[in-house]
């Protein structure tokens, strides 16, 4: 019997850093930022440890939020990702 554990793994990743500063915004900014922060783009340097992340990668899995397709698309470019599957039309 083979360990299942070494044919398949499944890692969660949170998108990359945005652009939002929660230490140094105004509280309406704040406010705006947890009602309406699924549109909020990734950093420039979104601050992401490839080298950290397995080298094989078979799918990609993301949610509707901006910037995590933005990190679907960076993790498939850098890993070589076979496959991406989620809502790529953020409401």
């Amino acid at each position: 019997m083979s360990d299942i554990s070494t044919d398949i793994q499944v890692w969660f990743l949170r998108h990359g850093k945005h652009l939002f500063d929660y230490e140094n915004s105004k509280y309406d900014d704040f406010i705006q930022m947890l009602c309406n922060g699924r549109k909020t783009p990734l950093a420039e340097d979104p601050e992401i440890d490839f080298k950290s992340l397995p080298t094989r990668v078979d799918l990609i899995g993301y949610s509707r939020y901006t910037r995590a397709l933005e990190t679907a698309k960076l993790l498939r470019n850098e890993l070589g990702a076979k496959e991406m599957e989620g809502d790529a039309n953020p409401s």
